[in-house]
């Protein structure tokens, strides 16, 4: 039995392309409302406000795209770091925040774990580029599972920090029949 690959980051879509053209539509469609409103010499600043947070919007889905990208180009050179073997230390963890602002509880999942030597820590659906798990449902990973993991460490020796790029599930070792 061969390895199967559960992720690879240069197989997944354009997948903020949607969300791309519905920030610059927006902007464009907010800077040419405040043009048309200058030009009848009425006061904008509402529309000015608009045309900003059209920008951030933009800025911000335009900076998730290139750092898909970008970590798929360093999938695609070999500019990536492996981790393969069984999966140690996994751990779930479920948390609350209470958010005094909102008067509410802020909820997350925390997935962990270990592979050989390299620990990985993320949030479940934390977005971004990389593997969070945020599939549905989401991968199973459970102790002795094994894997070979592509990753980047965008900090070094921050496992939080390492982005899983690639995910091979492995089949399971061969188990000697007889005592010898």
């Amino acid at each position: 039995m061969q390895a199967e690959l559960i992720l690879g980051i240069t197989r997944r879509g354009f997948g903020d392309g949607p969300w791309l053209v519905a920030t610059c539509v927006a902007f464009l469609l907010a800077l040419a409302v405040w043009w048309w409103q200058r030009r009848l010499r009425r006061p904008a600043n509402l529309h000015a406000f608009f045309i900003a947070m059209g920008a951030v919007a933009v800025l911000a889905v335009s900076a998730t795209s290139w750092n898909q990208q970008r970590l798929a180009g360093k999938l695609q050179a070999g500019q990536v770091q492996m981790a393969e073997g069984p999966v140690q230390a996994y751990a779930l963890q479920h948390t609350a925040v209470y958010n005094s602002s909102s008067q509410r509880y802020d909820r997350s999942t925390w997935e962990s774990f270990r592979i050989g030597g390299a620990a990985f820590i993320y949030r479940r659906g934390g977005g971004g580029a990389g593997f969070q798990n945020a599939g549905e449902p989401p991968l199973d990973i459970t102790d002795g599972q094994r894997m070979r993991l592509h990753f980047v460490e965008d900090v070094e020796d921050d496992r939080s920090e390492r982005r899983i790029l690639r995910i091979d599930l492995l089949p399971a070792a061969a188990r000697l029949a007889s005592k010898g």
